[in-house]
């Protein structure tokens, strides 16, 4: 699903499935890396704690591809598990 790399726009939630069965799942966008204790307010941008670390690599980002459940669910749903180790979201 490399194709899916061209898509530098905000983060948005990809399915796919194909004539042969395969079904996958894709997060586009830029992911930043935050801080560990990331806040529900904004954090003040201009003390090093505030500043992003980069953004995930291509291979970090949640994907699915075939998985084993044979399905996949991604409307509102909290698409990553609890020992992810990049914060995304309070919010699902």
């Amino acid at each position: 699903m490399s194709f899916w790399i061209i898509f530098n726009v905000p983060s948005q939630s990809f399915v796919y499935a194909d004539k042969e069965g395969n079904i996958g799942y894709y997060l586009s966008g830029k992911i930043p890396i935050r801080a560990e204790k990331a806040a529900l307010f904004p954090y003040p941008a201009w003390k090093e704690e505030g500043k992003w670390k980069g953004f995930l690599k291509e291979e970090e980002k949640p994907n699915l591809y075939n998985p084993e459940e044979e399905f996949i669910v991604t409307a509102n749903n909290k698409i990553i598990p609890d020992d992810f180790p990049h914060y995304m979201s309070f919010d699902w």
